[in-house]
């Protein structure tokens, strides 16, 4: 007797290879900018290439997980940003006509010498991004306002916050003001450097 035995095969959900792209360029993208990879213009192409993966894809739910990673690291990022721009709008409205001179020299803060093997500085120092600034040490720096810097006009400057914590981690900050142009610090300069612009008589203080 011959018997005829049907057979029937079972494929196994798929890799997917966009998925594949998409999360080797966004492991990439944040290893080298952090937190603010989320805001990288460069984010569109990566969303867009994990909507493209297949739903009955072995990696959909990985997916799916990594876009709504993105949404919501956005999301934060954005409302960060927005924080700090009220902040500082509002510290320009409350803050009196001061002027500055970056020709003030300032006492070198007393920060725990630096390891050989550092690759950055441990603390705010001229030249330094404000970006990098503000990712590394925005939780103990705050607005201050704005400051006329004398023959560049009017910059940023931030201050340390009144925290036990931040006092540890930035000594000898407590007396010194950060200023920063945008883009870059321009220094750490001491806060008696400051001075009114219009004094009582009407001239100006040297």
């Amino acid at each position: 007797m011959l018997l005829l035995f049907g057979s029937t095969t079972c494929r196994k959900p798929q890799q997917s290879v966009e998925f594949d792209h998409a999360s080797r360029a966004f492991s990439s993208l944040y290893a080298q900018e952090l937190d603010d990879a989320y805001l990288d213009p460069r984010t569109a192409d990566i969303e867009a290439e994990l909507s493209r993966v297949n739903p009955k894809s072995v990696d959909a739910p990985a997916a799916n997980e990594l876009r709504t990673r993105m949404a919501n690291g956005r999301a934060a990022q954005l409302k960060i940003q927005s924080d700090r721009e009220a902040a500082s709008a509002a510290a320009r409205s409350a803050a009196p006509d001061q002027s500055f001179s970056t020709r003030a020299p300032a006492p070198p803060p007393q920060a725990p010498p630096a390891r050989e093997d550092a690759g950055a500085p441990d603390q705010p120092s001229a030249g330094m991004a404000l970006a990098d600034f503000n990712h590394r040490f925005g939780d103990c720096f705050a607005a201050a306002g704005p400051l006329n810097v004398v023959g560049q006009g009017m910059r940023d400057s931030y201050a340390l916050r009144d925290l036990m914590v931040c006092r540890q981690q930035h000594p000898g900050f407590e007396s010194l003001l950060v200023v920063a142009d945008g883009r870059t610090l321009l220094g750490v300069f001491p806060k008696s450097a400051i001075f009114n612009a219009a004094t009582a008589d009407g001239g100006q203080r040297p």
